[in-house]
């Protein structure tokens, strides 16, 4: 479950970033001519794009959301499935962001990879699904708390894992670890805090509006 939670993030945020990254190189000679001739300025053109590219996200982070909801057997729940929804649709959101601000600077495909690889994996990596945060050198934690994979996973543990009820889990293996009896004792386990979700709902939301904002003083 926790897997499926990261590779739908993932997923979305990489397929947002990339799509959107390779429009510029293709679009470089109409913007260059528009933008000589004064049809407008680069600061409302990428504020232009920005807005597209997350109508058009929100739109296809819902149709991947819902048959992956359906297909893993998330909890039936609404709140719980459409607030799974926003968080896909806002990670999708940061992806947009990186991709006007990255994609001016890119000629081709594989000069973005060059450019958005190492800044993405490392916050991949220590996100604390490959890597549990009490496993990352400690000389590496601090990339644990940069990385938006790991408020927006870190959320839709919580969201899944709140209310949960596990069948099958013994006062023994409960005592020593081995299964967990609810979400609320997994979740602890896994240091994770429900009354999080606003402050890392916050920190995603000065992601994007920081990203957005060096997008537009660069441009």
């Amino acid at each position: 479950t926790t897997g499926a939670l990261y590779v739908t993030i993932n997923n979305t945020l990489l397929d947002t970033l990339f799509g959107l990254v390779m429009l510029f190189p293709a679009k470089q000679a109409l913007l260059k001519r528009e933008y000589y001739n004064g049809t407008y300025s680069l600061p409302s053109y990428f504020f232009a794009e920005l807005v597209v590219g997350i109508l058009t996200q929100t739109v296809y982070s819902i149709f991947l959301s819902t048959p992956v909801y359906a297909m893993v057997g998330f909890t039936f729940s609404g709140s719980q499935f459409f607030f799974f929804c926003w968080i896909i649709c806002f990670t999708s959101y940061i992806g947009a962001a990186l991709a006007m601000a990255i994609g001016p600077r890119c000629a081709d495909f594989a000069q973005a990879q060059q450019m958005v690889l190492p800044l993405l994996l490392p916050m991949l990596l220590f996100a604390g699904y490959v890597i549990p945060y009490k496993q990352i050198p400690a000389v590496f934690q601090w990339l644990y708390w940069l990385s938006f994979w790991q408020y927006g996973g870190n959320m839709l543990q919580i969201n899944e894992f709140k209310d949960a009820v596990f069948s099958g889990c013994d006062d023994a293996g409960a005592a020593t670890g081995a299964c967990f009896k609810n979400g609320t004792s997994y979740l602890q386990a896994v240091d994770l805090d429900t009354s999080n979700i606003g402050r890392d709902q916050g920190i995603l939301l000065a992601y994007f509006t920081v990203i957005g904002c060096l997008g537009v003083l660069d441009s």
